[in-house]
C-alpha cells in the first residue's frame, strides 16, 4: 500500500538523520592522539543497531597504546575502547585495530 511505503521512507530517513557526524568523530580522535601514535584508518560501522568507530595504525611503544585507548574512553561520546589481546605480543612498533564504542 502507499502508506507502508510512505511509513518505510520515513523510517529511511529517520535513521539517516540519526547518523551522527562522522567527520567531528574523527576530529575528536585525532585531537586525542599523541605523536607517539600514526593513525593508518578510521572507519565507522552501524550493523546490527550499533555504532562503531574502527581507529587502525601503529604505536611507538605498547603504552602509548594503552594510554591512547583510556584516554579515548574518559572522552565522550565514547565509552568503551576493545584492544585486542594481540597487540600485547610486541614492545615497539604496535600494530593496532581499535573498536570504539558509546553514545553516538
Amino acid at each position: 500500500s502507499t502508506f507502508a511505503f510512505v511509513k518505510e521512507k520515513i523510517l529511511i530517513l529517520e535513521e539517516k538523520d540519526a547518523t551522527p557526524d562522522v567527520s567531528n568523530l574523527i576530529y575528536e580522535i585525532l585531537d586525542i592522539k599523541p605523536k607517539s601514535i600514526s593513525l593508518e584508518g578510521v572507519a565507522y560501522e552501524f550493523r546490527d543497531g550499533k555504532r562503531t568507530l574502527l581507529v587502525s595504525g601503529v604505536a611507538s611503544t605498547r603504552g602509548d597504546l594503552i594510554s591512547f585507548r583510556d584516554q579515548i574512553e574518559k572522552t565522550p561520546p565514547f565509552e568503551k575502547v576493545d584492544l585486542p589481546v594481540g597487540v600485547f605480543a610486541k614492545n615497539t612498533d604496535v600494530s593496532f585495530t581499535l573498536v570504539v564504542r558509546g553514545s553516538f
